[in-house]
This record gives C-alpha cells, sequence and structure tokens, in this order.
C-alpha cells in the first residue's frame, strides 16, 4: 500500500556530539521538509539513504542546543507490519527506530520529542515514557530508538501502589478487560521483583487490536506491546509471552550467559526465561495445570520437528528456545523430586548444597553473580560482560551430579534432545510417544504480509493452503494462525476479484516421532500438585 499520511516530527537537543542523526529503518525517500539549526542559525540539514535507513547530516557542527524537524511519510494500511509507522483512521502508531533521527553514540543527553498529532479525529496519546503527550524520562539514547508512540481513540489505566508504578494504552476494541489484565501483570512484575530483588522501576503496556496475525507479545526493556485480534481472550499463550517478558529483566537481562561464539545464548534468554515465565505463572495460580501440558507440549513438537543443525535462522532460533525451556524444565523437575526425597534439610556449610533448592535458586544465584560481576567493573546491567557459558551448569550439576554435565552437553553442543522425566508434570499427566508434525501452511505467510500488495507468496502445489482452496493471486486481508501448531485451524481471509472469502485449514506437514505428555484419567486439577 502507498504511504496516504506524514508525520511532522520535531526534535530539540541539549547538545549533539556530531554531524550526523540516524533511523535505522527509516526509509530516506520518505522523509521531507527536513531542517535544523542551532543559535547561530541554519545547519544546512540534509537526507541520505543508509543501507535500508537516512541519515540526515549537518554542513556544520552544531554549537549548544539544537533544533531538528521534518515531515515523515506512513502507511495507511491496518495490516502494515508493526513495526511500520501507521496513520489511519483515528490511530497513529510507531516504534522509535521507525520514526526518529537520533545521535549513533549511545549517550545520555536532554531530548525533546513532539509529534504533531492534532488532524486525528481523538487525538489522546500515549508513549514508552508514559501516559500523556509530555513525560520526561531520564535514560540513554539507544532506549528512546526502541519507544513507542500511539495516539487516537485510546483507552488508559494506571496502577500506582506508591512502590511500583505500571501504566497501560489500548488502541480498538479487545475481547478481555484491559484493566484488569494490567493489575495482572503488574502483580507478576511485583513478585518476580522481589524473587530476584530488583530496582523499582515505572512499565507501560500497550495493547493494540489488529487483524494482522496471530496475538503476540513484543518486550522492550521498561515496556511491551501487545498485539491482539479483536477476538482473541487474554490466553495463556498471551499471559506466558507477557511474563517471559518481565522475566527477561533478569533471566537473559542482567544474567546473561555466552554461548559458543561468546555471544548470549538463546537458550538461555529465551529458552530458560520463557519456561520460568511459565513456571511463575503456575506458581501463583495463573497457568492451568492443561494449559503448562500444552506449552510442555509444544516445546515437545518445536524440538521434534525442527532441525537440529540447519534450517532457516527462525528455525533455528525457535529450536534453540524450546531446548532451552525444555531443559529447565527437565532441571526444575529434577530439582523438586530430590527436595520431596530428602524432606526437611538440615543447616550445611556449604553455601550451594544449603541454597539450591529450586529452579528460582538456580537463576537467583546467577542474577546475584552477574551483579557481582558488573559492580566488580562499574559496569551498568545493558553493558555488564557475559557469564562464562558454564555457569548455569555449575551450579546445576553441582546440585544434580557430575553425569548432568554429559546431559547438558549432549543437548547444548551436539543438538540431541532433552529427555524429560516422566513425572515432570505432576501426577496428573503421563508421558508417551508420539507423532509430531511440522506446521506447513504451504505459503510464505510473513512475505506475503509485508509485501505491497499482499498478493500470496510462495504457494506450494499440494500443501495445505493450496487444498484449502487458495490460490497464487488471492489478496491476503487477514490472517489468525498460531506460530508452531500445527494442530491449531489456521484461517484466512482473502480478496479474490470482487468478492471475500474465508478458508480455515489445519497446516499439518510431515510427522517426526516425539514424546508428549497426557492426562491421567480421575484426576482434577486440585489434586494436580506442582505442574511445573
Amino acid at each position: 500500500m502507498k504511504p496516504a499520511a506524514a508525520v511532522h516530527v520535531e526534535l530539540s537537543f541539549s547538545t549533539l556530539p556530531g554531524v550526523a542523526l540516524t533511523c535505522a529503518e527509516c526509509a530516506a525517500a520518505d522523509i521531507e521538509n527536513a531542517s535544523a539549526t542551532d543559535a547561530t542559525g541554519d545547519l544546512g540539514a540534509k537526507i541520505s539513504a543508509m543501507g535500508k535507513g537516512a541519515q540526515l547530516t549537518f554542513a556544520r557542527a552544531p554549537t549548544g542546543a539544537a533544533h531538528v524537524s521534518y515531515d515523515l511519510r506512513a502507511s495507511s494500511d491496518l495490516l502494515a507490519p508493526p513495526r511500520a509507522v501507521l496513520v489511519s483512521d483515528d490511530r497513529f502508531r510507531a516504534f522509535g527506530e521507525s520514526l526518529l533521527l537520533l545521535p549513533s553514540e549511545s549517550a545520555r543527553m536532554s531530548i525533546t520529542v513532539s509529534i504533531d498529532g492534532s488532524q486525528l479525529p481523538a487525538p489522546l496519546s500515549a508513549s514508552s515514557l508514559g501516559l500523556g503527550a509530555s513525560r520526561t524520562r531520564r535514560g540513554w539514547v539507544d532506549g528512546l530508538r526502541s519507544s513507542m508512540f500511539v495516539a487516537g481513540s485510546l483507552g488508559t489505566t494506571i496502577m500506582d501502589t506508591g512502590i511500583e508504578h505500571d501504566e497501560s494504552a489500548w488502541l480498538g476494541y479487545t475481547a478481555f478487560d484491559p484493566r484488569s489484565v494490567t493489575a495482572e501483570i503488574a502483580g507478576m512484575r511485583s513478585l518476580l521483583r522481589e524473587t530476584f530483588r530488583g530496582e523499582v522501576a515505572d512499565h507501560m503496556v500497550f495493547f493494540i487490536s489488529q487483524s494482522r496475525a496471530a496475538a503476540s507479545v513484543l518486550g522492550r526493556g521498561n515496556f511491551a506491546v501487545a498485539y491482539v485480534t479483536p477476538d482473541e481472550p487474554w490466553s495463556a499463550a498471551l499471559r506466558v509471552a507477557m511474563t517471559k517478558h518481565l522475566v527477561s529483566e533478569w533471566v537473559g537481562g542482567e544474567a546473561r550467559i555466552a554461548d559458543a561464539n561468546g555471544q548470549p545464548a538463546v537458550w538461555f534468554g529465551s529458552g530458560v526465561a520463557l519456561f520460568y515465565a511459565a513456571h511463575a505463572l503456575a506458581h501463583a495460580g495463573l497457568l492451568a495445570p492443561e494449559d503448562a501440558r500444552e506449552l510442555v507440549s509444544t516445546l515437545l513438537s518445536a524440538q521434534a520437528t525442527l532441525p537440529a543443525h540447519s534450517g532457516t535462522p527462525a528455525d533455528v532460533l525457535a529450536r534453540q528456545t524450546a531446548q532451552g525451556a525444555l531443559y529447565a524444565a527437565r532441571i526444575s523437575a529434577l530439582l523438586r523430586t530430590r527436595a520431596a526425597r530428602a524432606g526437611p534439610r538440615a543447616p550445611t556449610a556449604d553455601p550451594h548444597e544449603a541454597k539450591i533448592e529450586r529452579l528460582d535458586d538456580v537463576l537467583i544465584s546467577l542474577v546475584d553473580e552477574a551483579r557481582a560481576s558488573g559492580a566488580q567493573e562499574g559496569m551498568r546491567a545493558s553493558g555488564a560482560r557475559l557469564l562464562r557459558s558454564a555457569a548455569f551448569i555449575d551450579i546445576v550439576a553441582h546440585v544434580l551430579g557430575e553425569d548432568e554435565r554429559r546431559v547438558f552437553a549432549s543437548v547444548f553442543d551436539k543438538g540431541g534432545p532433552v529427555a524429560l522425566p516422566d513425572n515432570a508434570l505432576g501426577p496428573c499427566f503421563s508421558q508417551r510417544r508420539a507423532l509430531h508434525a511440522e506446521m506447513s501452511l504451504g505459503f510464505d505467510l510473513d512475505a506475503t504480509l509485508e509485501s505491497s500488495d499482499r498478493v500470496v507468496v510462495g504457494l506450494v502445489p499440494g500443501g495445505s493452503a493450496a487444498k484449502a482452496g487458495l490460490l497464487s493471486t488471492d489478496i491476503i486481508v487477514a490472517s489468525n494462525v498460531r506460530p508452531g501448531r500445527a494442530d491449531v485451524p489456521a484461517t484466512l481471509t482473502v480478496q479474490r476479484g470482487q468478492e471475500k472469502k474465508t478458508l480455515t485449514f489445519v497446516p499439518r506437514g510431515k510427522e517426526h516421532a516425539g514424546f508428549a505428555f497426557v492426562r491421567v484419567p480421575g484426576l482434577t486439577d486440585s489434586q494436580c500438585g506442582n505442574v511445573l
């Protein structure tokens, strides 16, 4: 779709350490009427392309404070990718990296952002800085680059306990009450902060109603965005995804483990964080036993169907995440069984032996180690060095035995499967061999939705979508697809000539052998005990 509106942006800087500003995801052709001035006059602003982004350069170095303004053409397509700048009907949304020209250096400075939203029919506004048109927060430039801005027919709420401050804004209709969900998120955030002895900080949640794709959560620092379809309930999947964002402040945030290449390990920062989010929700009474079973079964399916050493980047990340989550489930179950067999424990002089009884204790130890290393080097949390790749298994092996190192290596060094104990989900579920099907839509949904005309891309003859009647000439109007779930029907609404059609099909592909958990007949939820 062609851009049909423009956003006017003004930026005021207390100082600028160079002669250029950049925007990683702004197309240079979409920026118009750029100007820049300082106390002595015009700076001679010039816009040019920089890779996929844009760069604004000055003819001379600014002196003191500087002011920059420009217009950015936006999309009016409600099905535009979530990171696109959108102006449509009564709504505006944008992320900082698609909207703001900022210094490339990560530094602290005073920056004022002004966005003209006067032409919107309902110009209420919010940003990741908080509710209202004018909010200030001290931080780093890279934090503003990853910020979010919304305006339009917003609903808003504030949860303030006097200690913690949580805000939310929602755009469009949702099938759930965002106020009660905000309260739930605030409660989980408080619980996790107490667990990890974290600092008190404000938090913002956006609920964006859209018909583009299945519900999802995007977490960034002090805020999160929940994309939901209008009929989507606040499901277990959304609840876990949102809590994973909260957990990631510590697991994958303060505590980060290096992989074999010296980069943050996906299995830990994404996988362990995912399982611990579900673990924390279950212990808070917010995740039903059946929801826990479904999550673990989905992870086991990903382990069985995704390639261990090849595949697309998305497949590799998905498998690493599943492996990390399943290994955390294994450790949690083994520690739980060990504690139950040992009963009340006598005091011991060994600090590890006295401390590590639950998965929580393992993660708290890692966070404490990360804080200690960061304090020694005088680094802020986001800049602290990575922990040793063996940091996690060192703690686990000390408690569960050295043989666990071999298991760990077989999974994360050799790509082998994680074996869960039969009692990993407690007495209500038993483990069985099962066949898991690959999720195969039979066309490239992401490429289709990101194309300018949304005409079907990559339709596979004889594939799931083709068998359901999808044509290569169809235009995707709306989609509801559960990523990674070959057993959940996918629904597509397409424009075909002058009429719209709705196609529903199960995206089931090739089958692979694996394991799954099934419910034990006759046991109620109250008899399930500690599921995760």
